[in-house]
């Protein structure tokens, strides 16, 4: 946010049906057999007088494993089948990356401590049993973790275990914040934490992919832990980034300087056309030109995304009930319709269902700018 202020997813039904070939020449005696050769389902049929023995016959056809008759727990209603899975058994999602997914997401929190977790986290994952990509996504400057459970939300319902961390708790009548150095080195050891310990307090198995995402300085905070030497991730989000010395006497190095680059990977940025709104003392931009979106998607290396929704603040994606109060009304802000949050949220989920799970395909809404919920100006490269 401000960096002097106040201011970041059924097996289809196999169609068992008789694939055995017609006998023509079927003797009369076996019209009625039990185990007539044109009844290949009969193991399974809930009226055949078949011999039980025969019915769990290992080597019978109709009773294969796999038969979509099976009361298998992993039958056709398990979203976890073989057809929602890529090669490595990583959940693949489906359908528009706007709608919500076909899994049911649940929330649960982590506290710092717990095995030994670095920082207190909510953690967004599928209740169904599954293999899922990881999601972080690092808050915006003296903002709560609290204020993305939407975005959170949808992406655990198309397949992805999303962690919010609560990198600080900001209070007092000024706010105050670690340096941007000190958060990315704390992040770093909440993205070691969690490719080693976070599975063992989850319900779900973690693949092993690692998406980052950042609002404002939290875009910053990423980057920086890559160009610090965490080199465990797949793609990058930057939701609105910012990358600023941390106010007229912070001082700091910019992240634009070198590390965007360094990091070389897959990234999607989203900018708000609002953002380098304002200019005076009380309330200058949240996301100023030379540090914003624009400055970000130049830095990056191929293959990049670009975003751009240019009625919206840089405050518009958080949670429509969010308590940010003047840390986000400061800040310029667009129609109050959610139109940024949804198209955060759908632009997310399609890079990476894309990146992550390899779902090539989703790639297609990162460049339709007809599919999305707002006007946006879309660029890649």
């Amino acid at each position: 946010m401000k960096f002097w202020i106040v201011a970041l997813i059924a097996i289809g039904l196999a169609a068992c049906g008789d694939d055995a070939e017609k006998q023509g020449s079927v003797n009369v005696n076996n019209v009625n057999n039990a185990n007539n050769i044109n009844n290949v389902n009969n193991a399974n049929n809930a009226n055949n007088d078949v011999d039980m023995g025969m019915a769990n016959n290992s080597n019978n056809a109709s009773n294969n494993a796999n038969n979509v008759n099976n009361a298998n727990s992993n039958n056709a209603n398990n979203s976890n089948n073989a057809n929602n899975t890529n090669g490595g058994g990583l959940y693949v999602s489906s359908g528009s990356s706007y709608s919500a997914g076909a899994l049911t997401p649940a929330s649960s929190t982590i506290t710092e401590g717990t095995a030994n977790a670095p920082v207190d986290m909510l953690v967004y994952s599928p209740t169904e049993a599954g293999t899922y990509a990881v999601v972080v996504i690092q808050h915006g400057f003296i903002l709560e973790n609290g204020y993305y459970t939407e975005i959170a939300s949808h992406l655990a319902s198309h397949g992805f275990v999303v962690v919010l961390p609560q990198m600080y708790v900001s209070s007092g009548i000024i706010p105050s914040a670690p340096s941007t150095p000190e958060e990315a080195a704390l992040a770093t050891q909440l993205y070691t934490w969690i490719g080693t310990t976070l599975e063992s307090q989850l319900s779900v198995q973690l693949g092993d992919v690692l998406g980052l995402a950042g609002h404002s300085r939290g875009s910053k905070v990423i980057w920086l832990a890559m160009e610090n030497g965490f080199n465990g991730a797949d793609a990058v989000v930057g939701i609105d980034p910012v990358d600023g010395t941390g106010g007229p006497l912070g001082g700091e190095a910019r992240v634009l300087d070198g590390g965007l680059m360094n990091a070389n990977l897959p990234s999607l940025i989203i900018g708000a056309g609002l953002g380098n709104q304002g200019g005076s003392i009380i309330s200058p931009p949240c996301a100023p030109d030379g540090d914003n979106h624009a400055a970000f998607y130049q830095a990056v290396p191929s293959p990049s995304w670009y975003v751009l929704a240019p009625d919206y603040g840089h405050a518009d994606m958080l949670d429509a009930n969010n308590t940010c109060g003047f840390a986000c009304t400061a800040c310029e802000a667009g129609p109050n319709d959610g139109g940024l949050r949804e198209l955060t949220k759908g632009m997310m989920a399609a890079f990476l269902r894309a990146e992550l799970q390899g779902d090539t395909a989703a790639q297609a809404t990162l460049s339709d700018a007809q599919a999305a919920p707002v006007t946006v100006t879309l660029n890649s490269k």
